[in-house]
């Protein structure tokens, strides 16, 4: 068994993505800091579809979890969180063996999954796995003639976009269950979207409703219909913090209602707020989580609470072009950017510069889409 440490308190971080490894720069002074994660490295999920091009892309977009731990003064071990207790975890170790861990306070960041491999499955492992299973990948697209893409939503419209540009053996098509894609989105991004993609050649069909996979009509489907939520771990008094998706739900703090010591972030979470599943969103909820911890420590009677989100998307369309939107201001914008956003963050998680990205960005976002004014910082509100 794994105990605190002498002279500092520990805490659990579960899920090695970007809401763990913000909270994780945040604690890991005060705190003995233990990371658990099923794989061994963090990918950069929101370029992925810029891997189905060239399997060294990934190269970029990665970092070994151990060596995230070494430079950040933390221990990472890997596994599978098998059961949640109030103050210890069952930790699944690769050999099968079960590792107990207590904890003084425990962040749940497990993210989600897609029904394609848009990110790695429970079989990938390693860097080296999940680059043999993307260049696999892209020599099935230079074979195949014709894919289908079900989802209209940003991650259906890269991966179409991103395949009709590239790959000019292929017929794509692109199924959407609304009337047109990127439902959620400003009108002028949705409209955006569609002749961006038609003008590449991408055959859309608008209100499908896929109740079976068309396997046997294409080549290959990418089924972007949303994430896929798994929490196996919340079992006996904790179930009832899940909802009927497999979120868990969490109070404005993103706590556990009645355990003020287990927090859930990032993807994982169900808040008050509701807001959308995006890298940097995770990020922010790690900074809250992991200055709120602190301030329990320091026996503060206020805590932060989450308030408003950060509504802003880059999405691809090809190599060169992209539809950026700041709340409802759309405009169209190069892909740069995005791989901009990627090298600091990778350069952020390695110890470059983490808080003149994730702190300065993530806040300077909030205040352009909420059009607050910097004196006006997320007010510190009484401790529920």
């Amino acid at each position: 068994m794994l105990k605190s440490s002498a002279h500092k308190k520990t805490i659990l971080i579960v899920g090695g993505s970007f809401g763990g490894l913000t909270a994780i720069q945040y604690l890991n002074s005060d705190f003995n800091v233990i990371l658990i994660d099923r794989k061994s490295f963090f990918e950069y999920t929101p370029n992925y579809p810029f891997t189905l091009l060239d399997s060294n892309y990934i190269d970029g977009m990665t970092i070994t979890l151990q060596d995230f731990a070494k430079t950040h003064k933390c221990q990472f071990i890997q596994g599978t969180l098998e059961q949640l207790f109030q103050d210890k975890a069952l930790i699944k170790q690769p050999n099968e063996e079960i590792l107990e861990i207590s904890f003084d306070y425990c962040v749940i960041s497990t993210g989600s999954q897609y029904a394609s491999s848009i990110k790695p499955e429970k079989q990938i492992q390693t860097i080296q796995q999940r680059k043999e299973q993307i260049t696999q990948q892209i020599q099935n697209l230079l074979n195949f003639k014709k894919v289908l893409v079900i989802g209209g939503g940003p991650v259906g419209v890269e991966i179409a976009g991103v395949l009709s540009d590239h790959y000019k053996n292929l017929k794509v098509h692109l199924w959407s269950r609304s009337k047109d894609l990127l439902s959620s989105f400003p009108e002028k991004s949705r409209i955006l979207a569609d002749q961006m993609l038609r003008k590449q050649g991408v055959a859309i069909e608008y209100n499908k409703e896929v109740k079976e996979l068309p396997i046997q009509e294409f080549d290959q489907v990418f089924d972007c219909r949303g994430n896929v939520y798994a929490p196996n771990f919340m079992i006996g008094e904790f179930s009832q913090y899940v909802d009927s998706q497999g979120r868990i739900q969490v109070d404005e703090y993103c706590r556990l209602k009645n355990h003020k010591n287990i927090f859930c972030i990032g993807d994982a979470c169900l808040t008050p707020n509701n807001e959308s599943k995006m890298c940097y969103n995770a990020a922010i909820q790690g900074q809250f989580t992991g200055q709120n911890i602190i301030s329990l420590e320091k026996k503060s009677k206020c805590l932060k609470k989450l308030e408003g989100t950060a509504n802003v998307f880059l999405i691809t369309i090809n190599q060169k072009e992209a539809i950026q939107c700041f709340g409802s201001r759309v405009s169209q914008t190069s892909t740069s950017n995005k791989h901009s956003y990627q090298n600091k963050a990778i350069k952020s998680l390695q110890g470059s510069y983490f808080y003149s990205f994730v702190s300065s960005f993530s806040r300077r976002i909030i205040i352009l889409i909420s059009g607050c004014s910097k004196k006006k910082q997320p007010q510190e509100n009484k401790q529920s």
